[in-house]
């Protein structure tokens, strides 16, 4: 699995999240997907989860999720995410991932 996070700050309004799914090192086929999510853990330990969508057609593997309001992004510091699929019978999730969430000086 490869994750793309990039810079995010607090409050950051449209910040890309995408992560693209992969078994045995190929991507995974995930066109078929039901379900698309996102959960998120903030440095205080709270669950969040947002529904993901894909970045293209599903068959590259890659899902992803644009932040949508300022307080969404809320915390400074190291979050952690996974993914979680529905696809036919097949329930997963994928693997937990990190990214840094910035201060800003407002």
């Amino acid at each position: 699995m490869s994750t793309t996070a990039g810079a995010i700050r607090v409050g950051q309004i449209n910040a890309a999240i995408r992560v693209q799914l992969k078994e045995g090192g190929a991507p995974m086929d995930l066109s078929q997907a039901t379900v698309k999510r996102f959960k998120f853990k903030k440095p205080t330990g709270l669950l969040i989860e947002r529904e993901a969508a894909f970045a293209t057609d599903g068959t590259d593997g890659v899902i992803e999720y644009f932040t949508i309001s300022a307080d969404e992004i809320d915390v400074a510091g190291p979050w952690t995410g996974q993914p979680y699929i529905e696809n036919g019978s097949d329930h997963f999730h994928g693997s937990i991932f990190s990214f840094q969430v910035g201060e800003v000086l407002i």
